[in-house]
């Protein structure tokens, strides 16, 4: 396309996003419950139970024909939700247009999980969804031609389960945590390549909102660790550049904690400990 550079790899997001658009308002998709169950009920939980219910027991699922013990256990006596925060607060302002859209209708009800909510989930899918992939596409640039970044787009979200993660499970971690790891990518290559002090902070704090959509997650810290890095002897470099920036190392690490502390004192909050091992039960 001439005057428009690197047009192909921008024609791929638009198409990308009409295929998930498409799919994901299919009657088949949009009349469903099951992105309320198991996982993904556990991690929209938060939004009905904080801004409609203000029940922290979840016992406002079983009234939509759904099961809170899909995703919550005793602790002590509270009841606690299983599954990471994140997701929840990544989806808030979607969740709030739906909820805002719901309360104005006279045909749906402003319960959390009629018609409106669905659509707005969506759309904030949508959202993640083509953020994630401008944010791969200027990391891929750097390393491949336009036509090679717009096929290996297409085939990431038409070609894995992305795709039915983004429509059918829009509740669930994949899509949030997809676009966590392109901030990521994006972030780690920025720095690479400008050794600017305070991309080491956004590293920090995407890495720590990466834990609070799913916390084993947290092993993606090894990648701005070790981009780059081909050889043994590419190790010794590292370590001296990291130590010429260790302050703003420091404050990346602090920001690590500063994006997982909602995650934190959510558990807080629910168990009355800041942290708990609930591996051996559940997934998380």
């Amino acid at each position: 396309m001439p005057g428009f550079k690197q047009a192909w790899s921008v024609l791929a997001i638009l198409m990308c996003l009409l295929v998930v658009n498409v799919t994901a308002n299919s009657g088949r998709v949009v009349k469903r419950n099951s992105q309320f169950h198991y996982d993904g009920g556990g991690y929209y939980a938060y939004l009905p139970a904080h801004f409609i219910y203000k029940d922290y027991n979840y016992a406002f699922f079983n009234a939509h024909s759904l099961d809170a013990k899909e995703f919550t256990q005793e602790i002590g006596g509270k009841t606690l939700n299983k599954y990471a925060i994140g997701v929840a607060i990544l989806q808030t302002p979607f969740f709030l247009l739906g909820h805002y859209a719901a309360s104005n209708s006279s045909k749906y009800k402003p319960d959390g999980f009629s018609l409106p909510y669905k659509q707005w989930i969506i759309i904030g899918t949508l959202f993640y969804i083509g953020l994630a992939l401008f944010f791969l596409r200027a990391v891929l640039l750097r390393y491949f031609p336009d036509y090679v970044t717009a096929l290996t787009l297409i085939i990431l979200v038409c070609g894995t389960n992305l795709l039915y993660y983004a429509t059918y499970e829009g509740t669930m971690s994949h899509v949030y945590s997809f676009f966590l790891f392109s901030v990521l990518l994006y972030l780690t290559t920025k720095w690479q390549q400008s050794k600017k002090a305070y991309y080491l902070v956004g590293i920090g704090f995407c890495v720590g909102l990466i834990g609070c959509v799913r916390l084993t997650n947290l092993i993606v810290i090894l990648l701005p660790v070790f981009w780059g890095i081909t050889a043994v002897k590419d190790v010794t470099p590292r370590l001296k550049l990291l130590w010429q920036h260790r302050y703003w190392v420091l404050a990346g690490v602090a920001a690590v904690f500063i994006g997982l502390f909602p995650q934190l004192l959510n558990c807080k909050w629910q168990t009355g400990v800041w942290t708990i091992n609930l591996y051996p039960t559940f997934r998380t």
